[in-house]
């Protein structure tokens, strides 16, 4: 192995993945119930933002939140790099 190469160990990445894509799922779950959201809204990754479709005042405002909540954000940028 050169000086410059690291030795990645692709299962532990997927781990770490998969750890971080189940909290991304359940903190989203957990906000739309708290806004009494259901099926009314779809969520959708994009690049490395959380985009909320649907035109009810809390599907506004549970776009509001993922755009201000920087550990959603850090959250969401992690699970981005590892995929």
């Amino acid at each position: 192995m050169n000086k410059s190469e690291i030795d990645i160990d692709l299962k532990l990445v997927e781990n770490c993945y998969h750890f971080n894509q189940q909290k991304l799922n359940r903190d989203v779950a957990q906000l739309a119930g708290n806004l009494e959201l259901g099926s009314a809204v779809t969520v959708k990754l994009e690049g490395e933002e959380l985009l909320v479709e649907g035109e009810s005042d809390n599907a506004k405002a549970l776009q509001k939140y993922f755009d201000k909540d920087n550990g959603l954000r850090v959250l969401v940028q992690q699970t981005v790099k590892l995929s």
